[in-house]
Formats: C-alpha cells, sequence, structure tokens
C-alpha cells in the first residue's frame, strides 16, 4: 500500500482535493484548515494537512511531513507520528505555497475545532498513524467537521481496486513492463531512489501475481 502512495506520487497523478485557495500566513485565522504539497516526498502531489491556531503555528498529525529519503525512513516516521504543534515555517518544510480549504466559519465554529485540535494533542490520533485510514488529512477534516476522511487516500484505495481488478491480458502487459524496469534498475540499485523504485516494482509484484 505504502509503495502504491509513493508510485503515485512519482508519476505525478492529480490527486483530488477539497475547494481551496493560495494564501499567505497573514490571512490565515485560527481554525484554518490548510495544505502544502510535498508530503512524503519532496515535489509529490500528495499533501500535508494541519489546522492553523495562531502565532504562527499550525497542529498536525506529523506522520508523512518530512520529505524522507527512504521507504524505511518514513516507515520509521508513521512510528512515531503524534499529533504536535509546530511552527508555520515547519510545517511547509521549505515549500513555499500554503492553500486553505474554502468555506466560511462562525467563531463558534473555529472554538470547536481548537478544542477538537488541542483534545488530540500529544496522542496518535486514537489509532496511531496510518497512511489509508488515519492520516493527516482524517485529523484536519476530523477537527473541522467531526468527521474522519482524507480525500486522497479514498482516491488511491479506489485505484489499487482497479489494479487488482485488471483482466489477465493486462496483467500481462504489466508484467512485461516490470520486467523490463528490473533489468534497467538492477545494476543500479544502490542509489537510494532507486532503491525505493526496487521497492515498488516489488510491491507491484504482489499485487498482479
Amino acid at each position: 500500500m505504502l509503495s502504491t502512495i509513493i508510485l503515485i506520487s512519482m508519476a505525478k497523478t492529480t490527486i483530488p482535493q477539497l475547494s481551496y485557495n493560495l494564501v499567505e500566513l497573514e490571512d490565515l485565522l485560527p481554525g484554518d484548515h490548510i495544505f502544502r504539497y510535498g508530503a512524503l516526498f519532496k515535489n509529490s502531489l500528495l499533501t500535508h494537512h494541519g489546522i492553523y491556531i495562531g502565532d504562527r503555528k499550525i497542529i498536525h498529525f506529523s506522520g508523512g511531513s518530512n520529505d524522507s529519503k527512504s521507504l524505511q525512513d518514513y516507515e520509521d516516521d508513521m512510528k512515531s507520528a503524534k499529533i504536535e504543534i509546530t511552527s508555520f515555517r515547519d510545517f511547509m518544510n521549505s515549500n513555499n505555497k500554503c492553500f486553505k480549504v474554502n468555506g466560511y466559519l462562525t467563531d463558534s465554529e473555529r472554538t470547536q475545532i481548537l478544542e477538537r485540535s488541542y483534545s488530540k494533542l500529544n496522542t496518535n490520533f486514537d489509532y496511531g498513524y496510518c497512511p489509508t485510514t488515519n492520516n493527516c488529512e482524517h485529523f484536519a477534516n476530523w477537527c473541522s467537521t467531526g468527521i474522519r476522511i482524507s480525500k486522497q487516500t479514498d482516491f488511491i484505495t479506489t485505484n489499487i481496486g482497479k489494479l487488482l481488478n485488471l483482466s489477465e491480458e493486462k496483467k500481462n502487459k504489466l508484467n512485461n513492463i516490470l520486467t523490463d524496469v528490473k533489468l534497467i534498475i538492477e545494476p543500479l540499485q544502490d542509489i537510494p531512489k532507486l532503491k525505493l523504485a526496487k521497492t515498488i516494482v516489488k510491491t507491484l509484484d504482489k499485487f498482479i501475481n
């Protein structure tokens, strides 16, 4: 599952989002749901989400927030993930574009969002970090609406289902492609990013065989 997420991000697949606008830090109010691209790996189209709490600070679920260098780095990141408060700068992680999920909020709604977010501070959000069922977007949406939902993981899960339901003809074609990819990356497998590519290929092998 994790390797499939990586594969989709590397392939620049368009992942659906809630309605949003590009904003500056000065535009934000406590209770705003924000996100930035580049979660998991730099320049990926996966997004990292959080809630702005004021004073240039964000509360967020830390799993997957950094630009992990390897599959092992990311898995270690998941194990230690928790709801924490960080500076806006650290949340953005060198990304210069911040987006706010659209929607008018009353003062009481903002208060409720902040109360929800603080109620989970320093916890693992009940179940521990999981990229498919309990991630940063689940947390931010739960704070905003009371419902755990993640558009990007719903999208990925749907596409895995499509992959598992490939016809034999298409599976054979994909197998042929994977065979060619293995021949290309095998001599270069000591390069960190190609080590990850090899892991992805192995995962796809498991899906289709």
